[in-house]
């Protein structure tokens, strides 16, 4: 399968309004997490990286699914391109 395929199918992992908005929050938290490991607040990133990780769990228990992730570790990668066409929605 190739990488578009998998960001065609992510978004059937996320379709509760509720876990939408939780990864919404959640995965450019992670991001910033990730950046921040490598600087000199990096116990700020593994806090961020865990507030990410629990809102986005939070977000499929409501939804009532696993992750993505748990399918394919490629959606690691899908998931801040679905975060990005996601907020280019609200903007239009």
């Amino acid at each position: 399968m190739s990488f578009g395929n998998y960001l065609d199918n992510y978004p059937t992992y996320n379709q509760h309004p509720s876990n939408v908005r939780m990864h919404l929050l959640g995965i450019p938290t992670i991001i910033v997490g990730i950046v921040l490991l490598g600087t000199r607040v990096w116990l700020a990133g593994i806090a961020l990286i865990g507030i990410g990780a629990i809102l986005l769990e939070v977000g499929h228990r409501i939804e009532g699914n696993r992750p993505a992730l748990t399918t394919n570790p490629i959606y690691i990668l899908a998931a801040p391109l679905w975060w990005w066409m996601e907020v280019k929605k609200c903007f239009r």
